[in-house]
């Protein structure tokens, strides 16, 4: 996790309400970490009240899109920051796609067939990765 000192710019540019520094500073950090706006992120949610189920089938989400998604940057799985949340244990897998990929050639989440107790969403866009 990153610390915010007074000399990070997120502070520096905040405290002087330098608006388009700030946006030119942000931006480029968004680039060079490629999210958005330079690609798209999907968020792959697996989550069950078993734990050891909920990894097998993120280690096996994590296969199905590396085999269909040439294309895309496939991170995890990981235990999500809220790894336990109303009594489900939860993981997840990133996918970053280029801005060009056809949403329509994404899995729908029934094509990952999920075990008997665990679901998975898939987040498009996501507003947030908690």
């Amino acid at each position: 996790m990153q610390s915010f000192s007074p000399d990070h710019p997120a502070i520096r540019l905040g405290a002087s309400q330098d608006y388009e520094a700030f946006y030119d500073e942000e931006i480029k950090e968004r680039e060079d970490a490629q999210y958005p706006p330079f690609v798209r992120l999907v968020n792959i949610i697996i989550s069950g009240v078993n734990r050891e189920a909920v990894h097998q089938e993120a280690d096996r989400a994590k296969s199905l899109l590396d085999a269909t998604l040439q294309s895309a940057a496939v991170y995890g799985p990981a235990e999500c920051v809220l790894a336990r949340l109303n009594g489900n244990w939860r993981s997840h897998v990133l996918v970053k796609l280029p801005n060009s990929f056809r949403m329509s050639e994404f899995p729908r989440s029934r094509e990952f067939e999920p075990a008997s107790g665990v679901n998975i969403t898939v987040d498009v866009d996501p507003g947030s990765l908690m």
